[in-house]
């Protein structure tokens, strides 16, 4: 009853709706990719490492060269959960087409693809920019339930596409210390300075109810009741399909500093089966290898599950409500209350599943911030019955201002109200520290 109260105050009281649709830049109806020739295709499809039934789009990224011999160099990053059937997992869209979409092309090329090298990329959920021009791959290094690898972090220079730093995850880190699952699917990377001297990278770890840290030197492992998934949230509907899905932490947002004269963020990150949001200030982050960790959570804070978050420079949250097939979004100036979730756009055919938001700054545009999202049918998939003759895969944009105008997320406020309304807040004290003098860990 308290959820339906919710629904209805939500509908009633959110501003709706936005000044318009995203734009689809690209959709597909099952993905194929861009083969070194057809007699590698043909290979692959005998050896069972292509089916075009098994890719599933999970999030997009972009980014564009702005040195002088790199401004015509524009990458359109995809990523596909690696599954049998798939033969590559980090990817970009190429300039060629085939029956299904756009042919999408491995990432740097079909040699990091390679299945069972440990030295390649297994599977990736989601990437990351930072404002060094440096590519963030979480890879996972699992094919389904299997860990065929150990989980890593790698860091690529997107001017030269080549690596700068690959961070092996030990098991000790990159799994639950009670349950022993892991899996991480969301990476959000913090810097500080011109050259960002100072680079923290926060992985969302959705099986193992984790969230690891990396600061260059160091990882560390926390745990948390706030990251995990809620049995009244884990039954989802989707266009009139019915699933159950029991994901814990999945979608994080770095807000921008909340002051000029504070340097500090915050971290916002929820579990996919939930309805809450969690908050924790970057700065107390940072020392939580060996101090706790002050969380604020609001319960009931949005009226449906959402998976991919993204904050722009001004401080507004935007992510895909999977309920109600919309996008919103929340400016960080004001309380989390109905009123002030704004509903930019919503559409039962284009928004089923809202797995990848990206905000594309105004360095990589050179005009202005756009948001970009990724797209899929993920109940089809989930309950194996998608139509291949449909469009299951979109991505979408649109310039962030003419999204928000008249919308409660078109103003600022005090930040005195940021979590205001928060019903509970959580010290925890479980951190695990892995000092990378014992790990694998270099530079290339």
């Amino acid at each position: 009853m308290q959820k339906c109260l919710w629904f209805l105050l939500f509908v009633c009281s959110a501003s709706v709706i936005g000044a318009g649709k995203l734009q689809v830049l690209y959709e597909w109806s099952w993905i194929d990719y861009l083969w070194e020739s057809d007699a590698h295709k043909a290979a692959a499809i005998t050896a069972g490492q292509y089916n075009y039934t098994k890719p599933v789009i999970i999030d997009v990224d972009v980014w564009k060269g702005r040195r002088k011999n790199y401004r015509n160099n524009v990458k359109t990053f995809i990523t596909v959960i690696r599954r049998p059937g798939v033969p590559a997992s980090l990817t970009t869209v190429s300039d060629h087409f085939g029956y299904g979409g756009p042919l999408l092309a491995p990432y740097p090329n079909w040699n990091w693809a390679v299945e069972g090298d440990c030295d390649g990329i297994t599977s990736v959920f989601r990437v990351a920019i930072d404002e060094c021009d440096r590519l963030w791959v979480l890879d996972t290094g699992k094919i389904e339930e299997e860990h065929v690898c150990p989980a890593q972090l790698l860091a690529f220079d997107l001017h030269t596409d080549r690596l700068l730093k690959r961070v092996k995850i030990p098991r000790s880190i990159a799994r639950n210390t009670l349950t022993n699952q892991g899996l991480f699917v969301t990476p959000v990377v913090e810097t500080e300075g011109v050259n960002c001297e100072k680079t923290h990278v926060y992985m969302a770890d959705t099986t193992g109810n984790g969230l690891v840290i990396y600061n260059g030197t160091t990882l560390w492992r926390l745990e948390s009741p706030a990251f995990a998934f809620q049995e009244a949230a884990a039954n989802f509907t989707v266009a009139g399909d019915h699933f159950y899905l029991d994901d814990g932490v999945l979608g994080m947002a770095l807000s921008p500093p909340v002051s000029p004269r504070e340097n500090y963020r915050h971290l916002m990150l929820r579990p996919l089966a939930s309805f809450d949001m969690v908050s924790a200030e970057t700065s107390n982050l940072h020392q939580s290898h060996s101090a706790p960790v002050r969380y604020t959570l609001v319960s009931g804070a949005l009226p449906s599950q959402a998976a991919g978050m993204a904050f722009s420079a001004s401080g507004v949250l935007f992510f895909g409500l999977i309920q109600e097939h919309a996008i919103a979004c929340w400016d960080m100036h004001k309380p989390i209350a109905p009123e002030n979730i704004a509903i930019i756009d919503h559409d039962i055919a284009y928004y089923q599943f809202v797995s990848g938001v990206k905000v594309i700054p105004a360095r990589i545009t050179e005009r202005h911030e756009e948001l970009w999202i990724a797209t899929n049918r993920y109940q089809k998939i989930a309950l194996d019955v998608q139509n291949f003759n449909d469009v299951n895969f979109r991505v979408m944009s649109r310039r962030l201002d003419s999204l928000i105008r008249g919308t409660s997320c078109d103003s600022q406020s005090n930040l005195e109200h940021l979590f205001r309304d928060a019903e509970d807040t959580i010290w925890d004290y479980s951190h695990y520290l892995w000092n990378l003098a014992n790990a694998e860990e270099y530079n290339q």
